[in-house]
């Protein structure tokens, strides 16, 4: 026997004709969480056991101390808004601004010139803004 309706689809949201064949129908048991009944002032509770499943998402953050990108989106450059820390060398090889003269990151190269503040001012990089803290400070 078919019964022959009319349902809309979850996915695209159109109505569609649904037709199912009830003599082939296979009836599967579905697994059935583990929960854990808990009383909570005269009422009962459940709660789950197993933990939810950690989502864990990569976020490329721009060093502190690079005062502007550029966006891959709109090819402008943009303030980085983590920018606190005003570069202290340059790299010989890529150009690239640095806090330390150890090794560069973006090219590995060894070589650096220290960059005094007049030159940074005739770039137009300024001088980072005092970041707003969310915690108090205890005295």
């Amino acid at each position: 026997m078919k019964l022959i309706g009319e349902s809309t689809c979850p996915g695209c949201k159109k109505d569609h004709s649904v037709e199912i064949d009830i003599d082939n129908l296979n009836v599967e048991q579905m697994e059935i969480p583990k929960v854990k009944n808990l009383q909570v002032e005269g009422r009962t509770q459940i709660q789950q056991l197993e933990p939810p499943k950690e989502i864990i998402k990569e976020i490329t953050k721009i060093p502190s101390y690079i005062p502007k990108y550029k966006c891959k989106n709109c090819k402008e450059n943009h303030k980085n808004k983590d920018y606190t820390t005003l570069p202290k060398y340059k790299c010989e090889n890529c150009g690239q601004f640095s806090t330390s003269n150890d090794s560069c990151v973006w090219c590995d190269g060894k070589e650096f010139d220290e960059i005094e503040k007049e030159e940074l001012t005739d770039l137009g990089i300024e001088e980072p803004q005092e970041q707003e803290h969310d915690h108090e400070h205890s005295d």
